[in-house]
């Protein structure tokens, strides 16, 4: 198992790519992506529930991305 973040432009082009290890919570990585020059703060991140968190959801509103997420419940 792995996880993918890719990172797309308006067009559907992948522009930024990473693997991670899966069956694991990557919480902590989101910043790690996003603080990339590629990405702009306006973007529109969609994420699941293994890398949101209430830290990270508020991170993102304090950057002005906007964020679709996955959940559970």
């Amino acid at each position: 198992m792995l996880a993918l973040a890719l990172i797309r432009d308006s067009n559907g082009w992948t522009r930024r790519s990473k693997v991670f290890a899966g069956k694991m919570t990557e919480n902590h990585t989101l910043a790690e992506i996003l603080e990339s020059p590629a990405v702009p703060a306006e973007a529109t991140v969609i994420m699941d529930c293994g890398i949101v968190t209430k830290a990270n959801h508020c991170w993102l509103q304090k950057r002005g991305t906007h964020d679709l997420t996955v959940s559970r419940q």
